[in-house]
């Protein structure tokens, strides 16, 4: 390993401070850049997806503090002078001020430490450690590969496509500052460093494998976490991706199901899920509640790409749903909350992005729960929503521990995997004998751009194969789309 890239406040200048204050030791810039690193790295957990109050946290040192412990053995296996450096970080020099704030050991907690105001409310860059002792240490501590047991077992043939010389991220600069902008905007500190680590992950051939069969079934990569506003610089072989993806993927799968359901056909969905719990409280006196022309209908708008387009009226015209319907607070604070821009009622993408959030987080909810939205389904299909219904409260009545409801969700997801990875990815795979590239990122997978249309060619073939019926299916590359960004102001972080 050549060099090893690491987060660092943009406006920090450790080399000025060092020249102007004359530490007495050997100062190591690697280091000290790598200890701020790991702090800024474990800030983020302790928001909880928070947003901040920049204001305040520029002007008062007394705010929420966000202190990271760092254990001593930790600090010393790389640099035996670690504490002469941490010293020097936490002096107080005048003009310059603090670069991380301490907390005293206490009873059953560590030293902890925290960026000074000055830089916490910053800009991020990517710096790359080139020290040598430094680099064998974090090879040896930070990148071993996390592969779960049952990837290595059912999906092993995805792991080789990620490799570090093949898998590269394009202009780095560039997404550095377009993930910046966007904190700007949505003020959301744990999103930036997250999405930040993300990308260095990439970048430093850091791969983790996950994989969770009885609940989602779903692989977990570092394609799965990689931020969707930077997928444009990702490259394979120099080369830009593309995905193929499944329209309405959790509804398709619910039109399986419940066609399925109705046609006897159960023991071929049984075969495709990891836990027939999925399936068995289903069955449960629910079937004679199924409209069998309601349940086409449902699938003939799902496979013409036209669900969520049907609930638009609906969610326009919200007030016929209810008297005590604002739907000024509904509509337009509801999106805002959920989007972070003001919702356009005269667009009809931006109502079909409402209807699409609000009608999937109500398949996914307690029968108590988005009752509005309940309405609007059963304004189109009755039977299927009391046929699901009724499947949540049997689960939630049978099944011990919290969450139970969220298992018509699991049932969605296992299906989509077992289509996407199991017989799709696996059979692409061996038919081009890995010669093309092939990965997954829940319902849709990715190529290269210019094998994207085999991919979707092959994709449909295989749905018809396997369920008689296909889904709508809907490309996109990943190329680049933003402009080259205008520095920014600073007072943009006060504003």
């Amino acid at each position: 390993m050549k060099e090893y890239n690491i987060l660092k406040p943009k406006k920090l200048n450790l080399e000025g401070l060092v020249a102007k204050y004359k530490p007495d030791f050997d100062f190591n810039f690697d280091f000290a850049y790598f200890f701020i690193n790991n702090i800024i790295k474990e800030t983020q957990f302790t928001f909880k997806d928070e947003s901040i109050c920049w204001e305040c946290f520029s002007t008062n040192h007394n705010v929420k503090n966000h202190f990271i412990s760092r254990k001593s053995d930790i600090s010393q296996f790389y640099n035996s002078f670690y504490k002469k450096h941490i010293e020097f970080l936490l002096q107080n020099f005048p003009n310059d001020g603090r670069v991380l704030w301490g907390r005293r050991y206490s009873l059953g907690q560590s030293f902890g430490y925290q960026l000074s105001p000055y830089y916490f409310n910053t800009e991020l860059e990517i710096y790359k450690i080139t020290d040598g002792r430094l680099l064998k240490k974090i090879a040896k501590r930070e990148l071993e590969p996390k592969i779960d047991n049952t990837v290595k077992k059912k999906y092993n043939f995805f792991i080789n496509y990620f490799d570090k010389s093949r898998l590269t991220v394009h202009n780095t600069p560039t997404a550095m500052e377009l993930l910046f902008n966007n904190f700007l905007e949505t003020k959301n500190l744990q999103k930036y460093i997250s999405n930040a680590n993300q990308l260095l992950n990439v970048m430093n051939g850091k791969f983790s494998f996950d994989c969770k069969p009885r609940i989602d079934g779903r692989l977990y990569t570092a394609i799965t976490n990689f931020p969707s506003i930077l997928r444009q610089f990702l490259r394979y072989d120099e080369k830009i991706l593309g995905e193929v993806d499944l329209s309405s993927s959790i509804p398709f799968f619910l039109y399986y199901v419940l066609n399925s359901v109705i046609k006897g056909n159960i023991t071929e969905v049984k075969s495709r899920i990891n836990n027939p719990n999925l399936i068995h409280y289903m069955l449960r006196k629910n079937v004679e509640t199924l409209d069998i022309t309601e349940v086409e209908y449902f699938g003939k708008i799902i496979i013409q790409n036209k669900l969520y387009e049907l609930f638009i009226d609906d969610f326009s015209n919200i007030h016929r749903y209810g008297d005590n319907i604002n739907p000024d607070t509904y509509l337009f604070e509801n999106f805002k909350k959920e989007f972070f821009y003001p919702l356009n009622p005269e667009n009809p993408d931006d109502l079909k992005k409402f209807a699409k959030k609000r009608i999937l987080s109500m398949l996914f909810a307690k029968p108590c729960h988005y009752l509005i939205e309940q309405e609007i389904f059963k304004h189109h299909f009755p039977t299927i929503l009391l046929f699901l219904n009724k499947y949540k409260k049997t689960i939630l009545k049978e099944l011990k521990g919290k969450g139970q409801h969220k298992k018509i969700s699991y049932l969605g997801f296992q299906l989509e995997s077992d289509l996407m990875l199991n017989h799709i990815a696996r059979s692409f795979n061996n038919h081009y004998k890995r010669k093309k590239l092939i990965m997954s990122l829940h319902d849709c997978l990715i190529t290269t751009k210019e094998n994207v249309p085999l991919l979707e060619s092959f994709m449909r073939d295989k749905f018809f194969e396997q369920l008689g019926f296909a889904p709508s299916l809907k490309v996109k590359y990943w190329e680049e789309t933003v402009m080259p960004l205008l520095p920014f102001s600073e007072n943009k972080l006060s504003a």
